[in-house]
């Protein structure tokens, strides 16, 4: 069971920053870790390190501006920590807004290319990735199941081989799409229509 001073030491906006770490290194129930991540008080060290228990309440963390300000790769900080691992691997966990605001545009590819992938996030930052300079963004939109057919469309046509060739295997690709990649100049993406479950028999033919 918490003990309750342990909440009110989190949640105290005027605890020193030393003992919230101290705080944190101690505990491993998820209230007190929720408000140590809340608290504008906890250093940024320590909120890197419970982003993959606590993302959802950093983004009320009032300094999070100022962190940000502080630590300029905050976000590729927690991308990359060992505890972040969860998110890494779950395509289908849900992200919060601040969290995407921030990573969608990040300047490293690989974290755009992680947000590209993730089946939950909203149809707007898909069509942003879409017209990515990166391409292996832009395959990761055209890998993502939640893709709509417009996105797909438009991806169909990329000058990348790669994303063709992810969009020819998409599950939601439509018959028209499918019949463009059917010829396409190379013989890859050709190779994925002929394998698609929905192509039709005239373009088998």
């Amino acid at each position: 069971m918490v003990e309750s001073q342990d909440i009110i030491v989190a949640e105290n906006i005027n605890t020193p920053a030393q003992q919230l770490k101290e705080l944190a290194d101690k505990t491993d129930d998820c209230e007190v870790l929720a408000a140590i991540a809340r608290n504008p008080n906890t250093p940024i060290d320590v909120i890197v390190r419970l982003a993959g228990q606590c993302l959802h309440q950093i983004g009320h963390n009032p300094a999070l501006s100022l962190l940000l300000i502080e630590n300029p790769n905050f976000i590729e900080d927690i991308y990359h920590h060992e505890n972040f691992s969860y998110y890494r691997n779950h395509t289908n966990a849900f992200l919060p807004d601040w969290f995407l605001e921030l990573a969608y545009s990040h300047t490293n590819y690989k974290i755009r290319e992680y947000v590209a992938l993730n089946l939950k996030i909203p149809v707007s930052y898909l069509e942003e990735l879409s017209n990515d300079d990166n391409s292996y963004v832009r395959e990761a939109v055209a890998w993502n199941d939640n893709t709509p057919i417009f996105i797909l469309e438009q991806l169909a046509t990329d000058e990348q081989d790669s994303v063709r060739e992810a969009v020819a295997k998409h599950a939601k690709a439509p018959i028209f799409v499918l019949e463009q990649l059917a010829t396409d100049e190379q013989d890859s993406v050709r190779k994925k229509v002929a394998k698609h479950a929905k192509a039709p028999i005239f373009v088998l033919e």
